[in-house]
């Protein structure tokens, strides 16, 4: 009964971190194979946009990104390196994570355009589409190519540290009950 109980105790330690989670999706300007179905995306919570090998490359226009919404205002705010990033202005940004924070309660849908060399996109620009939910609900994303979800960790260890103690507490205060 009691091992039982340390089982269950370390289980949820594990489990905790991925609930939270905030959500990345990397873009690899110089890659040639990102499929049409990495670029549609919902998120739950903040979302971080990371370029790489974006900073030497150009849509024929110039620039290598541009964000944009319909939603009038907008509840999402967008910035690299904490320097805010404006709807609708296309620039020319370096490698980097772009962070989009949605701070109103409803969701919205964003597109996000940015420079690829994959020979299936006109004009050298690849259009995602990410819908931003405010936090709370499961993450998900499509994966593949140049471009890849992942998690980001959550600190857990005092919580961790907790559940573990209490776990072996259970395990040895129940061993001194039987006996």
């Amino acid at each position: 009964m009691s091992r039982m109980i340390y089982i269950v105790v370390l289980l949820s330690a594990f489990i905790s971190p991925i609930a939270g989670a905030q959500q990345t999706t990397t873009h690899n300007c110089a890659g040639t194979n990102l499929p049409s179905g990495a670029l549609t995306q919902t998120v739950y919570g903040d979302l971080t946009l990371a370029l790489t090998n974006c900073a030497s490359d150009s849509f024929t226009s110039g620039d290598n990104f541009e964000w944009t919404t319909n939603a009038s205002p907008t509840a999402v705010t967008v910035s690299l390196s904490g320097i805010p990033i404006n709807a609708g202005d296309r620039d020319q940004l370096p490698d980097g994570n772009v962070l989009f924070q949605l701070s109103g309660s409803t969701p919205e849908t964003i597109q996000v355009s940015v420079v690829t060399n994959d020979s299936s996109y006109t004009n050298k620009e690849a259009t995602y589409t990410f819908t931003l939910n405010p936090s709370g609900g499961s993450s998900g994303g499509s994966s593949g190519g140049s471009s890849s979800s992942s998690a980001t960790a959550v600190p857990t260890l005092p919580l961790f540290g907790l559940l573990t103690l209490g776990g072996l507490l259970g395990l040895f205060g129940l061993r001194k009950l039987n006996k």
